[in-house]
């Protein structure tokens, strides 16, 4: 039975829209109330919603029956519009059993909810139709919105999809079998390290370990040029120089599909973790540069030492600004931000910083750290982070975060994360599924924090630390000569 009540126009609740258009929510608010206008009573003020409760079954024929009962029920109350739940049309037995029903919305079953809208005369908010997806194993989870003449007004997909492990009960994946929305207007879309893969073991990596024209990396590529997305691919397993290694590359597509940019880690994790593991990252991942080194009058060992060289350091133009790369552990080696912001050639803007810090790692330092990038270089700082139990072996912290120049977090995710940079280059759009901040560490979504170039300039105006770290660069340069 539908639940009826009445919302004034002039306390109304506003969903922000995210498509192409960033149409502003009170255009929402404008046309609803042109539409029903001539039917109201101006003098009441008042508009007649319903909102249905149901059991929907995997039968789309029962389903119908049910929501055409409820159309006449919330019709007859006076009723403008009724709101229908998610899932309504259909609920499977097992998860991906609504692909294999799954239609375009010009197929028979929105026809039947069309002709049902316009027949009773009634608005109707389809929350969650199985719409057809890209391929044969997925769909849209799509919110459709239909008029009382029938016409669909607007659609939306669903964003945040629930991968769950609930507490005492069962685990949902529904990004197994749906699509997540693309946020509206994004143009670089930052995903974690070990994005493609995350072994059972050490090592496991290398097996599948590609070149970068293989065809995992074209996926991808192929992926950004149809979404019309730049991609910062944080952390690919590329084929190494022999068989035993890998080299863990940040990975830079625009648009169109093409590689801009690459960068290879150079700090690799050698760890002993406290309370934790043992980590060797070098076992099986190649630095940037490593070089051999004998002292013969050191007075340890064979007075051999290995040095890491410094690769050049990557920084990329893109939609958003001028983006510097890193990989995880290079969080912890100050340097390498401190060139990506000061260094002629760089003068990054944004910071990338994909990760999948360790659990104990993370509790300690992850949040104390990023800030502190933020900080000394007056950049933005964008961290996409693994999270959640891997496997028996590898657990990540997770806590996916946007942090501005002056070191404020605006934007978090404490979930396996994903982050983008949306269109006008002035937003950052980040995943949450629950507000900000959140501390479901399980989940995923996108959370939102907007990008303020107008801060950056401010912050290195009124403190131009620049200037500073460029006097003293040339104050040791001239006392070295």
């Amino acid at each position: 039975m539908p639940v009826c009540l009445h919302l004034t126009p002039n306390n109304y609740a506003l969903v922000r829209p995210i498509n192409s258009n960033h149409q502003p929510v009170t255009t929402i608010r404008s046309r609803f109330l042109r539409v029903f206008a001539a039917e109201l009573d101006m003098t009441a003020n008042s508009v007649r919603v319903a909102a249905a409760q149901m059991t929907s079954i995997n039968d789309l024929a029962a389903n119908f029956a049910t929501c055409s009962r409820l159309v006449k029920e919330a019709a007859s109350a006076g009723a403008k519009l009724l709101c229908l739940p998610e899932s309504f049309s259909y609920v499977g037995a097992k998860d991906g059993d609504s692909v294999k029903i799954a239609e375009p919305l010009d197929g028979p079953t929105m026809q039947k909810y069309r002709s049902l809208a316009r027949e009773s005369s009634i608005w109707l908010s389809l929350g969650g139709f199985q719409e057809k997806g890209s391929d044969d194993e997925h769909l849209c989870n799509t919110h459709v919105v239909i008029d009382d003449a029938g016409n669909i007004t607007s659609t939306y997909q669903k964003i945040h999809l629930f991968d769950v492990d609930v507490p005492g009960g069962r685990v949902y994946k529904e990004s197994s079998f749906t699509e997540a929305a693309a946020s509206a207007g994004a143009k670089l879309l930052c995903l974690p390290e070990s994005f493609s893969y995350v072994g059972a073991k050490d090592g496991d990596s290398v097996k599948i370990a590609e070149p970068l024209d293989g065809p995992t990396m074209q996926k991808y590529r192929s992926l950004a040029r149809e979404s019309s997305i730049w991609l910062s691919l944080g952390g690919f397993q590329e084929k190494g120089s022999d068989d035993e290694h890998l080299c863990n590359t940040h990975v830079v597509i625009d648009d169109a599909g093409n590689i801009t940019s690459t960068y290879q880690k150079i700090h690799l994790f050698d760890v002993d973790v406290p309370g934790g593991r043992v980590y060797k990252e070098s076992s099986f991942t190649e630095a940037a540069f490593v070089i051999h080194v004998k002292f013969p009058h050191l007075h340890f060992g064979d007075g051999s030492v290995t040095v890491s060289a410094r690769k050049d350091i990557v920084a990329v133009d893109s939609p958003v600004g001028h983006l510097g790369l890193t990989v995880c552990y290079d969080l912890r080696f100050p340097e390498l931000y401190q060139q990506l912001r000061f260094q002629h050639d760089a003068q990054a803007w944004v910071l990338l910083v994909p990760s999948a810090f360790t659990a104990v790692t993370g509790q300690a330092h992850w949040e104390l750290l990023l800030r502190a990038r933020a900080v000394e270089t007056q950049c933005y700082v964008v961290a996409a982070t693994q999270a959640g139990k891997h496997n028996e072996k590898r657990e990540s912290y997770g806590d996916a975060l946007i942090i501005d120049p002056w070191g404020t977090v605006v934007g978090r995710l404490p979930v396996p994360g994903i982050c983008i940079l949306a269109a006008s280059a002035a937003t950052f759009f980040f995943t949450s599924s629950s507000g900000f901040p959140v501390s479901d560490r399980v989940s995923t979504g996108i959370a939102v924090a907007d990008i303020d170039f107008s801060l950056i300039e401010s912050v290195r105006a009124k403190m131009p630390i620049a200037k500073v770290t460029s006097s003293n660069l040339s104050q040791e340069t001239d006392h070295s000569e």
